[in-house]
């Protein structure tokens, strides 16, 4: 009555035990470490309880920090089913003049056959429907990505018909990331708040990153997530300055 994964070995009495254990931990402020050197760990980094995907205070928290935003916001999503739905927040974007940078997987990597899987012109990593669905534990998870990328190139190009001073682009990446993050003014103060979904399950584990405060951990973070936007594909940007759109 054990279950072990990779040097992980603990009895099934205990797994209740061992849950608790984490979340107090996570709850915790990291103050103190000794960890070999290269490992980057910043001193007081909250990490942010687990919380369910639909928690009121998970999305409120993700709307503080963009409201925060005075001259960037780049915004990664896996599916970007509830930003793509605020239009009334995308088009206040353009009238505050904010250089925007939106993210979401490519809905080609989510497949609803094998055979359209093993087709040559396919991503080379691809996601069955249900699988996808499954490891979020949302059912209909990849339908709703795909309704989503719809809707998020309609809303960007009506934002581009609005005044302002300022510019959108929306691309979509190739790969199964299983996280989210919103970084804001990460040129000047900066702050990032990072979220992982836990594998099947509806739970997300969240850290709040300051420049500021982080210094090495924040710079980390950032350059993977620049890496991870010049690594993806452009579908729509405006330019509500100069009313041009590509």
């Amino acid at each position: 009555t054990a279950m072990k994964t990779r040097g992980l070995f603990i009895p099934y009495r205990d797994i209740g035990g061992f849950q608790k254990l984490l979340r107090q931990q996570l709850d915790m402020r990291m103050q103190k470490w000794a960890l070999p050197k290269g490992v980057l760990v910043s001193h007081g980094t909250p990490m942010i309880a687990l919380e369910s995907d639909g928690a009121g205070t998970r999305i409120d928290e993700f709307r503080s920090l963009r409201d925060q935003a005075k001259h960037s916001l780049y915004v990664m999503g896996i599916g970007m089913t509830l930003f793509s739905a605020d239009a009334s927040f995308m088009h206040s974007l353009a009238s505050r003049g904010l250089s925007v940078r939106i993210l979401m997987i490519d809905p080609a990597v989510i497949t609803s056959s094998r055979s359209r899987r093993a087709r040559k012109d396919s991503p080379d990593v691809c996601v069955m429907d249900e699988s996808f669905s499954s490891y979020f534990s949302r059912r209909g998870y990849a339908n709703d990505v795909r309704s989503s990328l719809l809707r998020l190139k309609e809303v960007v190009a009506e934002t581009g018909k609005l005044r302002g001073a300022g510019s959108i682009e929306l691309r979509t990446y190739p790969y199964f990331i299983p996280m989210n993050f919103t970084a804001v003014d990460e040129a000047h103060s900066g702050k990032v708040l990072l979220e992982f979904c836990l594998p099947f399950s509806d739970r997300r584990l969240r850290m709040l990153l300051s420049k500021s405060r982080d210094h090495d951990l924040f710079a980390e973070a950032m350059d993977n997530c620049e890496g991870l936007w010049d690594k993806s594909a452009p579908v729509v940007s405006v330019n509500t300055s100069s009313k041009q759109r590509n």
